[in-house]
């Protein structure tokens, strides 16, 4: 048998070097969606949201949930949720809603990424019967009563719903500016921990 080596590096630590090293070459390629992203694109990609967690609150350790089928949002999501050392919670699409409430209770999650459903689960319905909160904020800051960690959803969708964040307002980070902070963040985790 041949031996190997075991990398030192972290999930995202390991993107970001092959990002260095490979930077034109494909990472990610949807047919459906029509989205075609270098390992430079979607390194930058994965810091934006990266610091779009950071300014939403996300603290290491805490839980980001996934609600969503296969897209091009869930590697981005999935690689800055490393990126800054929160856990990642993927979520069954075929959950109905007694197992999503208790998904939610149990994993204690704080910000939860959502799709707007498939043709047999509607999550923004289900999610509303759950949090009613969110669908009457108003445009406020909601509290959930059942969910008392849950602060944050965003719809992976350019259709706006009450009381969720939706996935493109949070791109636009200024990366540059925010680079230092970000890499001193990430420094802080390595593969062991």
């Amino acid at each position: 048998m041949k031996e190997f080596e075991l990398s030192e590096e972290t999930i995202a630590g390991r993107l970001r070097s092959i990002a260095e090293k490979y930077p034109d070459s494909e990472c990610l390629v949807c047919p459906d969606s029509g989205v075609r992203m270098s390992f430079a694109q979607f390194d930058r990609a994965v810091d934006d949201y990266a610091c779009a967690l950071i300014k939403l609150g996300t603290v290491p350790d805490m839980k980001v949930g996934i609600w969503a089928p296969n897209c091009p949002e869930w590697p981005i999501i999935a690689y800055a949720v490393a990126r800054v050392g929160a856990i990642l919670v993927p979520i069954n699409i075929h959950y109905k809603l007694g197992e999503i409430k208790f998904v939610l209770a149990d994993a204690g999650i704080n910000t939860l990424f959502i799709a707007e459903g498939t043709r047999k689960c509607e999550y923004v319905d289900m999610l509303h019967s759950l949090i009613p909160e969110i669908k009457y904020s108003g445009g406020k800051k909601w509290h959930s009563r059942l969910f008392r960690e849950l602060n944050n959803i965003v719809i992976l969708s350019e259709t706006k719903y009450q009381g969720m964040i939706n996935f493109g307002a949070l791109s636009g980070n200024n990366v540059e500016k925010d680079r230092k902070w970000l890499d001193a963040r990430e420094k802080q985790f390595d593969c062991n921990s």
